[in-house]
C-alpha cells in the first residue's frame, strides 16, 4: 500500500477506534440514541475500551481493512453491540427501522458456523417473521426472502472462495428493490463471494444477526453497524469484487449526478440505451435520484471482459477477403455466418448441413470439407468438434482454424492431397446455447446447454445439462462420481441418456458417417485423452486408439501456456462422454484434446495457443491418410456395399461393441497399432465368418472382400443422405 494510503488509512482507523471507545464508555447506542436489545455492562468494558482506544490510536486497525469499500465511516454508520461473543442460537436485532441502506458485520465466524443477518425484517419471539436473510452456511453465501415460515431463495448460492478461520466482513447493501451482499476477508480485503437480487416484497424493517442452531463454535462479533440509504452516501473508491451492470437510457444517464458512468456497449437495436458499469455506491446514488434503471445485474458476460470480442462481434467481414479468425472469439451467429460464407466460396469442396437444433432453438451447423463432401460419398470421414461446453470458446477456434487451413490450402499442398481421398466434418459449436450464454449473459455459466428445467421461460445460471455427460454409453454408470443427478450441478447428466437435442444431432451424424477418427476439443488443462476413459471398460487387446494418441503426443510441440502435452486415460472419473460413445458405437479412434489451461483474452496469446494445438488435427489426418491402415471394402458380386461387422483379430472389442462397414459404400477404414500380418474377419448373422490375412508395412493397404453369397437384404441402403 503506498505511504499516503497507509497514513490515510491510519487516520481513518484512529477515528473508528475513537468512535468504538466512546460507544463502549457511554454504553451501546442504537438509532436515535436508543439502547440495544442486548445492553453491555458499562463498568466491565471501561478498562477494555480504554486499552482498545490507546492501542488503536497508536497502531491503528489492520491496514488491509482500508481495502474494503466502502469502508466504515463513524459519522454515518450506527454501531451496535450484540454480545461480543454470540455463544447460543438466536437473533439479536437493532431498534432502527430502515427502508434501505448498508449493514456491516465483522467478526470471526468459523467455517462450521451458520451465520445470518436480516434486513428490512421483523423479529417476534426471537425469530424472524419477515424480511431478507443473508446467510453464510456450508461454505456458501445465500440470499433469501422470509414470509412467515416460508423461505424463498432469491438467487443461486455463491461458493465462498477459500473460506478462512480468520476475521471476515459481510457488507449488505439494500436500496430500492436491489439487494447486494459481499463477503471479504478482513486481513487481505480479499473478495470471497457476492450475491445479488431484485425484490420489492419487503420495503422496510429492522436489522439483526443470528448464529444458527447447528453451529459448532461461538461467533465473535467485532463490529456490527448500519447506515440508512441516501444519506451521506460514501465517496467513490474502487470496490473489490464483482461488478454491477445497469441499463440506462441516454436521458437518464445524463441526469445522474455523482455517479461514475462507464459505458460498456449500446444495446443492439436500441441506440438510445446503453449498459453501464456500476458499483453499489453508483447504484445507491442512482436509486436515490430516482433513475429509471431498466436492468441491473451482477453477472458479467465475457463480452465485457474481452474488448476484441465485444468490438469484433458486430463487425462485418469484407467480401472476398479471408477472415482473420484470431481477431475475435465467435458466438453462434458468427459461426453460422462464417460457415455459410465458406460454403458459398467453396461450393465444390464443401457441404453445409444443419444437423439439428439446440434446446433454445439455435441451429447446430456442420461443414464437410473434401473432394467428395456430399453425404453418402465413398471417402472415409473424420470429425472435429468444439464447444460441447460453451464456456470453452477457444475450442470453437481450434475447429475453425482447421477448416480455414483445409479450405485455403493451395494446390499441391499436402492438405489438398489428403482431401482427395478423405472428408473432414467440422462442428465448431455443439452447444450454441451455452456458448451464447457464456459470451453474452454471464461468464459464470455456459458449460451446460439451454435446458430450462423449471420451464419459466428463462435459463438460470445453474440450469442446463452437461452434454458431455449425456451420451448413452455407460450413462450414469459411476453414480455420483462420473456425473451428477442434481440439476444444479455443472456435471448434471440429465434425466435420461441422450435426452438432449444437441447430443441426438451428433449421434445421428455419426451413425450416418461412421467416422474413422475424431477429435473433441476442450479446455481446462493441456492433455490428450484416449478411450476408453470410463473406468472399468475393457479395451481391445491391442488398443490402436491409445497407440495413435501416443504418436500424437510425440508430434505435439510444447504448449504456449508452458506445458507439454500428456497422454491420459482421463482427468477424473467420467461417464456418458461423446468420446467413449463414438468409440463404442462405431470403432472411431476418438481422442479428446484439452487445448488450453485458461481462455486467453489477448489476440497474441490466443494465436500462440491455437498454433500449439493445430498439430493435433494435422497429425490425425495424416495418420488416417498415409499411416498404417486397412482400407476395407465389403461388397456382393454386383458391387453393392454390404452392411457387415468387421473384426481385426488382435483388436477384438471386449465391451460388446459391433463395428461395421459404412454405408452405402460398404467401406471402413481401420487403423493399426503396428506393422505385420493382420487377419480381417467379416461377420454376418447366421453365416460363417470370412477371413482374410493382410500384410501391412508403413502405409495403407486396400482390402476388398467380395461376398458372392450375399443376399439382397444384406446390402447397404441405396440412400444414406440426410
Amino acid at each position: 500500500m503506498p505511504t499516503i494510503h497507509r497514513r490515510l488509512a491510519m487516520v481513518r482507523n484512529q477515528k473508528i477506534a475513537l468512535s468504538w471507545a466512546v460507544e463502549l464508555l457511554d454504553g451501546p447506542q442504537g438509532a436515535d440514541n436508543q439502547p440495544m436489545v442486548q445492553p453491555v455492562n458499562a463498568p466491565s468494558v471501561f478498562p477494555i475500551a480504554l486499552i482498545a482506544w490507546i492501542s488503536l490510536f497508536f497502531w491503528g486497525l489492520p491496514e488491509a481493512q482500508a481495502g474494503i469499500v466502502p469502508g466504515f465511516d463513524a459519522k454515518t454508520e450506527r454501531t451496535w453491540s450484540p454480545k461480543a461473543i454470540v455463544d447460543a442460537p438466536g437473533w439479536w436485532s437493532t431498534s432502527q427501522r430502515l427502508e434501505g441502506g448498508t449493514l456491516r458485520l465483522r467478526g470471526v465466524m468459523g467455517r462450521s458456523n451458520e451465520i445470518s443477518v436480516l434486513i428490512r425484517g421483523a423479529v417476534s419471539g426471537g425469530k424472524p417473521t419477515a424480511g431478507y436473510r443473508v446467510r453464510i452456511a456450508k461454505r456458501q453465501l445465500h440470499l433469501e426472502r422470509l414470509d412467515g415460515s416460508k423461505v424463498t431463495t432469491l438467487t443461486d448460492p455463491e461458493d465462498i472462495k477459500r473460506p478462512s478461520r480468520g476475521e471476515l466482513e459481510l457488507l449488505v447493501t439494500h436500496v430500492g428493490p436491489y439487494i447486494t451482499a459481499r463477503l471479504y476477508r478482513v486481513r487481505s480485503a480479499r473478495h470471497l463471494a457476492s450475491v445479488f437480487a431484485r425484490d420489492e416484497t419487503h420495503r422496510a424493517g429492522v436489522s439483526a444477526v443470528s448464529l444458527g442452531a447447528g453451529s459448532r463454535r461461538k461467533l465473535t462479533v467485532d463490529h456490527f453497524a448500519t447506515r440508512p440509504a441516501c444519506k451521506s452516501v460514501p465517496l467513490h473508491d474502487k470496490e473489490r469484487g464483482r461488478t454491477l451492470w445497469a441499463t440506462l437510457s441516454k436521458e437518464a444517464a445524463d441526469q445522474l449526478k455523482g455517479v461514475k458512468l462507464r459505458p460498456m456497449e449500446r444495446l443492439p437495436g436500441e441506440p438510445n440505451r446503453s449498459v453501464y458499469r456500476f458499483d453499489t455506491i453508483d447504484l445507491e446514488r442512482a436509486v436515490c435520484q430516482g433513475a429509471d434503471l431498466a436492468n441491473v445485474t451482477l453477472e458479467t458476460p465475457w463480452k465485457y471482459l474481452d474488448k476484441s470480442y465485444c468490438n469484433g462481434r458486430s463487425k462485418r467481414w469484407k467480401k472476398g477477403e479471408r477472415v482473420d479468425l484470431v481477431a475475435s472469439y465467435k458466438n453462434p451467429g458468427m459461426v453460422q455466418r462464417l460457415l455459410k460464407r465458406w460454403a458459398k466460396e467453396f461450393p465444390e469442396r464443401t457441404h453445409l448441413e444443419r444437423i439439428g437444433k439446440s434446446r433454445q432453438g439455435r441451429s447446430i451447423w456442420a461443414l464437410a470439407i473434401g473432394d467428395q463432401p456430399k453425404p453418402g460419398g465413398d471417402a472415409p470421414t473424420l470429425l472435429l468438434n468444439g464447444a460441447h461446453h460453451g464456456n470453452e470458446p477457444i475450442s470453437v477456434e481450434f475447429v475453425l482454424e482447421a477448416a480455414d487451413a483445409l479450405l485455403y490450402a493451395p494446390p499441391g499442398d499436402e492438405l489438398r492431397t489428403w482431401l482427395d481421398s478423405r472428408t473432414v466434418w467440422v462442428v465448431p459449436a455443439v452447444n450454441p446455447d451455452g456458448l451464447h450464454a457464456f459470451l453474452e449473459v454471464t461468464a459464470r455459466t455456459g458449460r451446460k446447454n439451454g435446458h430450462d428445467h423449471d420451464r419459466d421461460g428463462e435459463r438460470e445460471r445453474l440450469e442446463g445439462i452437461d452434454l458431455n455427460r449425456n451420451y448413452p454409453f455407460r450413462w450414469g454408470a459411476l453414480g455420483e462420481k462420473g456425473s451428477r443427478s442434481r440439476p444444479s450441478s455443472v456435471y448434471y447428466r440429465g434425466s435420461g441418456a441422450a435426452s438432449e437435442p444437441e447430443v441426438k444431432a451428433m449421434m445421428k451424424l455419426a451413425k450416418r458417417e461412421r467416422f474413422a477418427a475424431a477429435i473433441s476439443y476442450h479446455t481446462g488443462t493441456v492433455a490428450i485423452l484416449a478411450p476408453y476413459t470410463i473406468p472399468g471398460v475393457e479395451n481391445p487387446p491391442q488398443n490402436e486408439a491409445w497407440t495413435i494418441a501416443e504418436e500424437m503426443v510425440q508430434a505435439m510441440p510444447r504448449h504456449a501456456q508452458d506445458r507439454d502435452f500428456e497422454l491420459k486415460k482421463n482427468l477424473y472419473p467420467v461417464d456418458g462422454t461423446d468420446q467413449d460413445w463414438h468409440r463404442f458405437a462405431n470403432g472411431t479412434v476418438a481422442l479428446l484434446v484439452e487445448g488450453a489451461r485458461q481462455t486467453p483474452r489477448r489476440v497474441r496469446k490466443r494465436t500462440k495457443v491455437i498454433e500449439s494445438v493445430a498439430p493435433a488435427w494435422r497429425f490425425l489426418l495424416r495418420r488416417f491418410t498415409t499411416g498404417r491402415l486397412l482400407d476395407i471394402r465389403v461388397s456382393d458380386g454386383q458391387g453393392h456395399g454390404i452392411d457387415a461387422e468387421i473384426v481385426i483379430q488382435g483388436l477384438e472389442p471386449k465391451a460388446g461393441e459391433v463395428w461395421g462397414t459404412r454405408c452405402p459404400s460398404g467401406r471402413t477404414l481401420r487403423a493399426l497399432p503396428s506393422s505385420g500380418t493382420w487377419t480381417v474377419e467379416v461377420k454376418r448373422p447366421g453365416r460363417p465368418s470370412v477371413l482374410r490375412e493382410v500384410a501391412v508395412e508403413d502405409g495403407p493397404v486396400p482390402v476388398h472382400i467380395v461376398l458372392e453369397d450375399a443376399e439382397t437384404s444384406e446390402r447397404c441402403a441405396a440412400e444414406s443422405a440426410p
